[in-house]
């Protein structure tokens, strides 16, 4: 049974002008099934909390830092965007979980907004701290 994030959440709040960073996998039917696992076991307003993973910058938090770190040093590639460019698209940013974790929530649950929230993250890029690779 699904339960509330609200336990989850963290009491700041996530500046526009920061880069939320999404690790591979970065087709449509991975954001489907990601934002689809994630409604199996959350909700938020009392729905089924529709998201996908992310990282935050921040105060003390490069772009670096977070593709070197323990989450994403595994992904080979990555996408970007700022902040409120997510959310000008309809998306709502949620501090989850230990910082800089947060979750790109959904407006609806359909191919549309995967594609929508791919093309606000704008073209992959390798990830230059992979695990594996030398820098």
């Amino acid at each position: 049974m699904a339960e509330p994030i609200d336990r989850s959440l963290r009491a700041e709040e996530v500046d526009a002008r920061e880069l939320i960073v999404r690790g591979n996998p970065l087709s449509v039917g991975a954001l489907l099934d990601h934002a689809r696992r994630t409604a199996a076991v959350f909700t938020w307003r009392g729905s089924a909390l529709y998201a996908v993973s992310a990282a935050v910058t921040g105060p003390g938090r490069s772009l670096d830092d977070l593709l070197a770190s323990t989450n994403l040093r595994t992904r080979s590639t990555y996408a970007s965007a700022r902040v409120a460019a997510v959310t000008a698209a309809g998306f709502v940013v949620l501090p989850t979980f230990a910082a800089p974790h947060v979750s790109i929530v959904w407006p609806k649950y359909d191919e549309h907004t995967a594609e929508t929230l791919l093309a606000v993250l704008g073209p992959v890029c390798e990830n230059p701290f992979r695990e594996g690779r030398s820098r």
